[in-house]
């Protein structure tokens, strides 16, 4: 065995790397109004709410995913959230960044 298996406590350590392992794997998905295109898949713990995913593409564990058309041979990683916030959707007043017009400026010079 290798130094490093033997670090995590031998034969009890590989029993419990491989239980954690089967219970990561065994939690359910939650898909409601998701289409996956042939050859998308998701790992358990996603939650998938009016998605349409492309051929090919990967969705990891524990993602949270909400009214999105995801393309062809994505990938997305473990725990990421797309859409689901609620925000303003008035941000045409000016932008992120305040002063806009030349008067708000000031003199940089």
């Amino acid at each position: 065995m290798s130094s490093e298996m033997d670090r995590g406590g031998g034969m009890a350590g590989r029993l419990r790397y491989g239980i954690g392992r089967l219970a990561k794997k065994l939690r359910p998905s939650a898909l409601l109004r998701t289409r996956l295109a042939h050859g998308a898949m998701h790992q358990s713990g996603c939650q998938l709410v009016d998605v349409d995913m492309g051929r090919h593409s990967y969705c990891a564990y524990d993602c949270t995913i909400i009214d999105c058309e995801i393309g062809a041979y994505c990938s997305i990683a473990n725990g990421v959230t797309i859409g689901g916030a609620s925000h303003p959707l008035d941000f045409q007043r000016g932008g992120t960044f305040p002063p806009h017009r030349p008067s708000e400026c000031g003199n940089f010079a």
